[in-house]
């Protein structure tokens, strides 16, 4: 056994033993072949979602009949969101090479990008219908774009998933209260300037700098600076987390479980453990269990970037989907 699945093996011990205390509904997956894109240059895992359901399925604790396949968001959803101009621009290799800071693509790689975003904007948007259905923990093993604007994208987003996935629901009648947690380590200023009018929407940022303007109505952005770890990370989390649970009371959460705050990440320039990343996310479902038990809640991978990154969110969801599979059993008496 290797250094590495030993690490593994510890840490979802424990998220096992974490887990099994809270007591979550059973989690549902969502991921579609789509997400399998790269770029040159770029340093995204393009199987970055199929590697987390691969070591869930080594454990026993998901099979890949159960996951469900999103279709692409049609141009309908997404210009609820977006605007015409935009979206014609975005077709152009040179506006896509400006929403990926610069990374040269071409026309068949601007193709392909937009199919992956939306692929994953459709994932969201599956995942919210599983999560307010069903009642349980939707996971879309992609998504979180967080950057995208009305009229502009960049930080590698184009279509903001999360957005489009709230405009549908509210096109469908839904119009409670939303929550949205950030904890991707850059910047959610997509999701505050679109929501920036609306009470409805709280979003909750965490991050090391800020990208734009923080003023919205209901919001909290944080800028933590470019050295942090494992004690500060965790305290602020928990602290604004509360906070935005009781203030807001919502009765939908989208999670933007970034890996990128990970130390080793390739674009990321936090140094929290392995440890405290599984910390944040139990210390996540731990808060909403208490302050917000009746709220569906969507999971967005969200920033992570490199060939390990994955293994912080298969740790999590595997302690997830353990606890449930645990606290399904009958129980005996002696």
């Amino acid at each position: 056994m290797t250094t590495g699945e030993k690490i593994f093996r510890q840490l979802r011990r424990r998220a096992n033993q974490m887990f099994a205390r809270l007591r979550p509904p059973p989690a549902a997956f969502v991921y579609g072949p789509h997400y399998e894109c790269s770029w040159p240059g770029s340093a995204v895992d393009e199987v970055r979602g199929e590697r987390i359901l691969t070591a869930l399925a080594a454990e026993g604790l998901v099979t890949f009949e159960q996951v469900r396949r999103p279709p692409l968001a049609t141009y309908h959803a997404i210009r609820r969101v977006h605007d015409d101009a935009y979206l014609d621009a975005c077709q152009r290799p040179e506006v896509m090479i400006d929403i990926l800071g610069g990374l040269e693509v071409s026309e068949v790689d601007t193709a392909r990008i937009l199919d992956l975003q939306r692929a994953m904007t459709g994932g969201t948007m599956a995942a919210t219908d599983i999560a307010l259905g069903t009642g349980k923990i939707a996971i879309n093993l992609g998504g979180g774009f967080h950057h995208a604007h009305r009229q502009v994208g960049r930080g590698f987003c184009v279509f903001h998933d999360v957005a489009v996935a709230i405009a549908e629901q509210r096109a469908l009648g839904f119009h409670e209260r939303i929550l949205v947690v950030d904890l991707d380590q850059h910047d959610g200023d997509g999701t505050r300037a679109l929501f920036a009018d609306d009470p409805s929407v709280f979003t909750l940022s965490i991050h090391n700098q800020h990208w734009g303007d923080t003023e919205a109505v209901a919001s909290t952005s944080v800028a933590l600076g470019d050295v942090v770890g494992d004690t500060l990370y965790l305290e602020t989390v928990q602290l604004h987390l509360t906070e935005a649970l009781r203030q807001h009371r919502p009765r939908l959460i989208y999670f933007l479980a970034g890996t990128d705050p990970a130390v080793g990440d390739r674009v990321g320039v936090w140094q929290i453990s392995a440890e405290g990343m599984l910390e944040r996310d139990i210390a996540v479902f731990e808060a909403i269990r208490e302050f917000a038990p009746d709220a569906a809640v969507v999971v967005c991978l969200a920033g992570g970037y490199g060939p390990t990154t994955w293994q912080h969110s298969a740790r999590s969801f595997a302690g997830c989907r353990a606890a449930t599979a645990a606290s399904s059993r009958p129980t005996t008496t002696s």
